[in-house]
């Protein structure tokens, strides 16, 4: 036998080291991708697929006729836990920090602010829990407030399972229905949540991500802008360096207005927003707003039937790689511009 045995056998041991690490889970600081393969959920989420064993969510039975002060009632909870899992992990609180002044806001742009309350709260269970839940929440074709609330306890569901592991408790506090609430004040009140969540994160949502959602903004502006089939794409605008958050915000507000007066032509109504001065502003804040920009632009475009053209739409890079805050500046620039292109042929064409 000679020499085989031995190196028969180191090579066994060293192929079941392999087979061994290649079937261990994913490391604690790296959160799975939910770009990859994402499971298919009916837009209509089961009433009770996340009240089977949450504590604090057994109480939440849908209403009969579910309104905007349905949703802002499960979103106060959603608050009070966060809290909770604040004051336990010692963070402080960013929870009165300056917002937007909003209105008009309708159930589909708080719909994907809840799309985003759900990816923070399922990043920050996997980050304190270990568990990773795999879900992609579709929108109906109609989007109404009943929708919105579903979301929102399944994001409330991810949190209880983070506040069940924590030592403090819940601040007890009742939480009444008040009938004066509306898609705004459901609205400010989510972002508000999200932007506490963030700064809980380990892995923070980064420039990464909100260069994604601009990605995602041009595919669908590309989609309007394929009913002129002359159209040429604008360049990239030049690059400019030491750019910070601040300034990718304020050019996603300019992004967001332009989108308002193209939304509205194609009868889509639109939240108005009435920013003052941006100081300081962090890449989860950015992506936000950026969201709000998507969910305009998501349900003009799926308003508007589509025509063949040359115009190819925005490449969606599953990962586009480490950003800076100059590259999504550029980035927002290039959306900025197409959307201006698309307005100009809005008011000189026909539609």
């Amino acid at each position: 036998m000679g020499m085989n045995g031995p190196i028969q056998l180191i090579a066994g041991l060293l192929i079941l080291s392999l087979g061994c690490t290649s079937s261990s889970p994913t490391p604690q600081h790296i959160v799975p991708s939910t770009d990859s393969a994402p499971q298919a959920v009916d837009p209509a989420l089961p009433v009770n697929d996340a009240l089977d064993s949450a504590p604090n969510t057994k109480a939440l039975s849908e209403p009969a006729h579910v309104g905007a002060p349905d949703v802002y009632l499960v979103v106060q909870r959603v608050a009070a836990v966060v809290d909770a899992i604040r004051r336990d992990m010692g963070r402080g609180s960013n929870f009165d920090k300056k917002l937007p002044r909003m209105s008009g806001a309708s159930p589909g742009e708080v719909f994907y602010q809840a799309k985003v309350l759900y990816r923070k709260a399922n990043r920050l269970a996997y980050e304190r829990t270990h568990k990773f839940l795999r879900r992609s929440f579709n929108p109906p074709p109609v989007i109404k407030p009943r929708h919105v609330r579903r979301l929102v306890v399944q994001a409330l569901a991810r949190l209880n399972a983070v506040q069940a592991g924590a030592k403090t408790s819940v601040r007890a506090a009742r939480f009444e229905r008040d009938p004066n609430k509306t898609p705004t004040d459901v609205l400010l009140l989510t972002m508000r949540v999200n932007r506490q969540i963030n700064s809980m994160l380990e892995q923070k949502f980064l420039p990464r991500d909100v260069y994604r959602q601009i990605s995602l903004a041009r595919s669908h502006t590309h989609k309007l802008l394929s009913r002129f089939p002359e159209v040429a794409l604008p360049k990239l605008p030049n690059y400019e360096k030491e750019k910070r958050p601040t300034d990718v915000y304020r050019r996603l507000i300019r992004c967001h207005d332009l989108v308002g007066e193209v939304s509205k032509r194609y009868g889509v109504s639109t939240l108005s927003l009435h920013v003052g001065e941006v100081t300081d502003v962090s890449p989860g804040e950015v992506f936000d707003i950026a969201s709000v920009v998507v969910s305009v632009l998501l349900r003009t475009s799926s308003s508007v039937p589509h025509k063949p053209s040359r115009t190819q739409p925005a490449a969606l890079a599953r990962y586009p790689g480490p950003k800076t805050p100059s590259d999504v500046y550029q980035h927002a620039g290039l959306l900025l511009a197409e959307l201006k292109q698309l307005k100009k042929k809005l008011n000189v064409g026909t539609q």
